[in-house]
């Protein structure tokens, strides 16, 4: 006479084949919860950098000169330092009119430490600042 083995619930190897499987899974969905909000940081910073460096150019073309006081410049520079991570700079450079042009270029620099990256993050904005206007007669 012949027995039949019916096997019920499953045996040991099959669970920590499945347990093994499920934290690859979990680990995979925690290292792209971690680098989305490391990119959404980063978009942030970037969002601020462009606000910032268009605050000063608009400065730059409605004064229509390049030699801004000192005070006007370090108190950008605090802006800059308050809203981007510690180590961010800024800089302006401004070029004169040349060949005869009307209009001077300028140059807004921004960078700052970004995470995960061992380069700075940089922003670049260009310009022109038109030439004064000669009064009317």
């Amino acid at each position: 006479m012949r027995t039949l083995n019916h096997q019920r619930g499953f045996t040991l190897i099959e669970v920590l084949v499945a347990v093994v499987v499920m934290t690859i899974g979990m680990l995979g969905v925690s290292i792209l919860i971690i680098e989305g909000l490391r990119m959404n940081q980063s978009a942030i910073y970037r969002s601020t950098a462009v606000s910032l460096a268009a605050d000063m150019a608009e400065r730059l073309r409605a004064g229509g000169r390049a030699d801004f006081a000192a005070a006007e410049r370090a108190g950008w520079r605090q802006q800059v330092a308050a809203q981007l991570p510690d180590g961010a700079t800024a800089t302006i450079e401004v070029s004169p009119a040349a060949g005869g042009l009307p209009s001077r270029h300028f140059e807004i620099r921004l960078q700052w430490p970004a995470a995960g990256r061992p380069e700075k993050a940089t922003y670049r904005l260009t310009g022109q600042i038109p030439s004064p206007k000669e009064p009317a007669p």
